[in-house]
């Protein structure tokens, strides 16, 4: 097992896996909120057939600071 699988692994048990699922066609906006403990939640929006469809926030609400790619 390489070096990048075992961080990746320990990073997955660290909180509740999530997934939005694949009813998309591609990804319009990705929120991330970061702070002194790391990223504190996610939020991805999409587009499906030509239209917008937001994803749900996964992680906690907290004081941070925002990032939209």
């Amino acid at each position: 097992m390489s070096q990048d699988s075992n961080a990746l692994e320990m990073i997955q048990n660290e909180g509740p896996k999530w997934d939005d699922g694949f009813d998309h066609d591609d990804v319009t906006k990705i929120y991330l909120v970061g702070g002194k403990t790391g990223i504190q939640f996610i939020k991805i929006d999409y587009v499906k057939s030509g239209k917008p469809k937001n994803g749900p926030f996964h992680g906690y609400s907290g004081s941070g600071f925002l990032q939209m790619v």
